[in-house]
């Protein structure tokens, strides 16, 4: 969230899944795609980069889709 309020110029909305194991995380910002991420964005130790690795060791996966009208970041994690 703190990620779309920084970088998005619009509104953002989060739906939920917990139906499937894996649950699902969707996080829509609707905005075209940003000129460019800043150079923080993988390595400062948050924003992106953090969220991939907290993902990864809780054993799930990370799609970033950009487009001319919308960011999605889904997260996929184990219900363990």
């Amino acid at each position: 969230m703190t990620n779309a309020a920084n970088y998005g110029i619009s509104s953002v909305a989060v739906e939920v899944d917990w139906r499937e194991d894996p649950f699902t995380i969707s996080i829509r910002n609707g905005h075209g795609p940003p000129n460019r991420l800043p150079d923080r964005a993988f390595g400062s130790g948050a924003g992106l980069g953090r969220i991939l690795l907290n993902v990864i060791e809780a054993g799930g996966t990370m799609n970033l889709h950009v487009d001319d009208t919308a960011s999605v970041l889904r997260l996929a994690l184990p219900r363990r």
